[in-house]
């Protein structure tokens, strides 16, 4: 059953799963992409009930869209996503992103 989103969930919703899919598409390897894949997964698995998966195109340093899809995965709490789900999310990205800050000093 889909349930209708505001505006403003599904546009902090995509704006995360934006931001995650760039770190994606931009990992300097295959295998540190995955991480984010896998917090893409996390994220949609929330959503399962809405039936969204869209994203848009996102241009930004590194840091600037780990940092953007933290505060946009956080604020979905405000939306009803239970906070303890949102936190996993937010510890599977930055997992994901220290393990390619460390690929990349070694």
């Amino acid at each position: 059953m889909t349930h209708p989103l505001s505006v403003e969930h599904y546009a902090t919703y995509a704006r995360a799963r934006s931001a995650l899919r760039a770190l994606d598409l931009g990992a300097p390897t295959r295998p540190l992409g995955w991480g984010y894949r896998d917090v893409v997964q996390l994220l949609d698995l929330l959503h399962l009930d809405e039936g969204i998966t869209h994203i848009f195109e996102v241009d930004a340093p590194r840091p600037d869209l780990v940092a953007g899809a933290r505060t946009a995965i956080t604020a979905l709490t405000a939306f009803g996503k239970p906070p303890a789900a949102l936190d996993a999310v937010v510890a599977a990205l930055d997992a994901a992103y220290a393990a390619e800050l460390a690929a990349q000093d070694a």
